[in-house]
């Protein structure tokens, strides 16, 4: 009987962690697209691992880091991170080591350690490129967040590198966009490489025209406008301005203000130029 008991109730465990395991997948998927939601469902849940076991407790925790993360919330604290890799480094898979190394990234970014946040990019695409059937998304993600942090250290050279590695991935894995050109643009723009920067610039602005993904790249237009000021192409800028137009004013990016001020004093007026930059001011 006591054998029998054992294992009816292991076999119900099991069972009961498959369910368990299944709700955090199903909830990861529906994070990369509506990442509030996801949180909620996931906080929702969280009573029923009060007595589970470690391995699935840190999946909750790494997913809940995961799900922040796409909301854009600040990570604020590398605590719960370092527990969630201190255990996965020892029991997990290289799958979840290069998740886990992601997010651990994605949290020193927050914190603006940048020697740390770089060092957990460059593991969690090391793992990716020395295993096969990972995730290519992330695999692809880590030198996007690279370029990011060292262009905000004005290190361009360095962010170049990420950015063609970022691109050299995105064409081998069918995922290449407009982000991924103007990255590497913008990466050859700080570097007063012009042709370059025009090169990839095009290839972004070809890229929304062929999808008509116009709104969902805004900035991305609106960037494009101010490379092609700033190299006196005036009839590819006055088609971003063509673009731009089609969205509403108050959809058309954080960087809209600024690169049509630009334009306006390279190709109208001052005048244009100043009132745009007042505008952006108030």
């Amino acid at each position: 009987i006591l054998l029998f008991s054992s294992l009816f109730f292991a076999s119900c465990s099991k069972q009961e962690n498959e369910v368990l395991q299944k709700q955090l997948d199903d909830i990861k998927a529906m994070g990369d697209t509506l990442p509030q939601v996801a949180l909620q469902r996931l906080d929702s849940i969280k009573p029923l691992f009060d007595n589970e076991t470690e391995y699935l407790c840190n999946k909750l925790a790494l997913l809940e880091i995961r799900l922040q993360d796409k909301a854009y919330i600040t990570h604020t604290t590398d605590k719960a991170i370092k527990n969630i890799c201190s255990f996965f480094e020892k029991n997990g898979t290289e799958t979840e080591k290069q998740e886990t190394y992601y997010y651990m990234g994605s949290v020193y970014r927050d914190l603006n350690d940048y020697p740390n946040a770089v060092t957990y990019f460059l593991k969690s695409a090391k793992i990716a490129e020395e295993c096969k059937n990972l995730d290519a998304q992330l695999w692809e993600n880590a030198y996007s967040q690279i370029s990011y942090i060292y262009k905000i250290q004005f290190n361009y050279t360095e962010a170049l590198k990420a950015a063609l590695k970022q691109l050299e991935i995105a064409k081998k894995n069918g995922t290449i966009n407009a982000r991924t050109y103007m990255n590497v643009a913008s990466s050859y723009y700080e570097l007063k490489d012009t042709l370059l920067t025009i090169k990839y610039t095009n290839c972004a602005i070809e890229s929304i025209k062929y999808n008509q993904n116009i709104s969902e790249n805004a900035d991305i237009i609106a960037s494009a406008l101010g490379k092609y000021s700033a190299a006196g192409e005036r009839i590819k800028a006055d088609f971003c301005c063509e673009l731009l137009e089609k969205i509403p004013k108050t959809s058309r990016g954080f960087n809209y203000l600024s690169n049509l001020a630009f334009y306006y004093e390279c190709f109208t007026s001052v005048d244009s130029a100043a009132n745009t930059r007042l505008e952006l001011y108030n």
